[in-house]
């Protein structure tokens, strides 16, 4: 199921366009869950702290410290709320920065702050790596967190405390650079999913599969009307007996070209052989117009000095069956074939009959 939620994401069903995947969403889905996930152990990791220290040092004020919360408090509402990544890391970044400063004053108010600012350095070194969009925002968060904090490595141990911080550091950075290239495999390998799925392997253009999800979809949220173009190769196995599959193969491409171009914006697809389908949005004359538009380019395009033709047969777009418009389309296409081929005819239903004598 989560893999064909996210092809449907991906293939972009609902705006009825395959190719509509805005940039970098899938690694802000991807992250925007283990954001606010760690967001919150922050938030309640600061709380506990401030709550559970027992050595505080009297006289020790703590004013700034309900603004630490406050800043985690606002960085979760702009994560949750964002809607590209660079939302995502200023929320992040303000996460980050609140709970630092909120560390800071409770480190300085615990007579052993000295014991506990490396382990709590390392844990944030580690866990941010798991946030961020990759691993130069990791590093502008680090230097981030590094000021912030203003740990003390002077001491008789500073080697050593250096060298623990450098290790956690280096670490969190192998960890970003590693999720962040999982991010770019998974997307890729999701995205040849899609192709494989909802597209058609000759043509490029999108299949019946995706073509029918995608028009039903449309028809059952209301979304979609006009009309049904059904289109079919004229002489067809003709071309593939004289000159052989390969030529057949690039008429097929050739045609499936001219459609896509035509169709700009319009759910189509190659519905399986020599078969196209194009939903017009608009009434019949917007329809008739589309229809006579694919035979003038098809009649004047040429494929191994072979002059191409088309039948086109149509119908009204009906919201309760997609099958029973296509059955109508269909049977409008075989009228097309017996008047004599590279023509456009609509359904009874229509009640015209539009055809094109272009030889």
């Amino acid at each position: 199921m989560i893999i064909a939620r996210r092809i449907h994401e991906l293939s972009g069903i609902l705006e009825l366009d395959i190719s509509a995947q805005p940039p970098y969403q899938h690694a802000l889905r991807e992250l925007k869950t283990p954001s606010l996930s760690l967001q919150c152990i922050a938030l309640v990791g600061l709380i506990a702290a401030e709550a559970t220290a027992p050595d505080l040092v009297p006289g020790t004020p703590l004013r700034f410290y309900p603004a630490c919360l406050i800043g985690i408090l606002a960085g979760l509402l702009i994560s949750y709320a964002s809607r590209n990544l660079r939302a995502l890391n200023v929320g992040g970044c303000l996460t980050i920065a609140s709970v630092c400063v909120g560390f800071r004053l409770i480190l300085a108010a615990y007579d052993r702050s000295d014991y506990w600012a490396l382990p709590l350095s390392g844990l944030i070194a580690t866990s941010v790596a798991v946030i961020v969009s990759g691993p130069l925002m990791y590093g502008f968060m680090m230097v981030l967190a590094w000021l912030l904090l203003d740990l003390d490595l002077s001491g008789p141990d500073g080697w050593w405390s250096t060298l623990y911080m450098a290790s956690a550091v280096v670490i969190g950075l192998m960890l970003s650079i590693f999720l962040f290239r999982l991010r770019v495999f998974n997307h890729l390998c999701t995205l040849r999913l899609v192709q494989m799925a909802y597209k058609d392997h000759l043509t490029g253009i999108p299949n019946r599969r995706w073509f029918m999800e995608a028009v039903n979809l449309g028809l059952k949220n209301q979304q979609l009307n006009g009309y049904l173009l059904m289109i079919d190769v004229d002489d067809f196995k003709k071309i593939n007996d004289q000159a052989g599959h390969d030529v057949g193969d690039a008429v097929l491409q050739k045609i499936a070209a001219i459609i896509a171009d035509t169709a700009i914006g319009l759910p189509h697809c190659r519905l399986g052989g020599e078969e196209f389908a194009v939903v017009v949005r608009g009434g019949l004359a917007q329809a008739s117009q589309v229809g006579q538009s694919l035979l003038r380019a098809v009649s004047g395009a040429t494929v191994a000095e072979r002059r191409m033709s088309i039948s086109i047969g149509g119908c009204l777009l009906r919201s309760d069956s997609l099958s029973d418009t296509m059955r109508r389309a269909d049977e409008a296409l075989y009228q097309a074939k017996q008047a004599g081929k590279n023509r456009v005819v609509f359904s009874d239903a229509c009640a015209v009959d539009i055809h094109s004598n272009l030889f």
